[in-house]
């Protein structure tokens, strides 16, 4: 009830999001981080290739300072502000990628009367 009554003195309105769909709706999950994290893997396998590697801490802002440079760019950013359908506003975006789920139908009619 606290809650609610916080958003009501601050007008502000709570919105619940289909399950499993936060990744779709999130710009930097969806052009940002991915791409990221596919970089530095790539990166990281490329220079442990058929050698085991311990990744100190500076090791790892030096692969990922490179990373980042590949990564995130005003090309990624724009990117996924489209993707989830931000900008330009196109709720379809999303909504064509989440699919409803509905139970099978289970048929209760007697096999013997047709």
């Amino acid at each position: 009830m606290q809650f609610v009554k916080y958003c009501e003195a601050h007008k502000i309105i709570p919105l619940c999001l289909p399950p499993h769909s936060t990744h779709l709706l999130q710009p930097l999950d969806v052009g940002i981080f991915s791409p990221l994290s596919k970089a530095y893997r790539k990166r990281l396998h490329n220079f442990a290739f058929y050698r085991a590697v311990n990744i100190t801490k500076p090791k790892f802002l030096k692969y990922y300072q490179a990373t980042q440079h590949e990564a995130i760019s005003l090309t990624n950013i724009a990117s996924a502000w489209r993707a989830t359908g931000l900008l330009p506003f196109n709720p379809s975006v999303v909504l064509e990628k989440i699919q409803p789920t509905t139970p099978s139908c289970i048929s209760f009619t007697d096999k013997n009367s047709h």
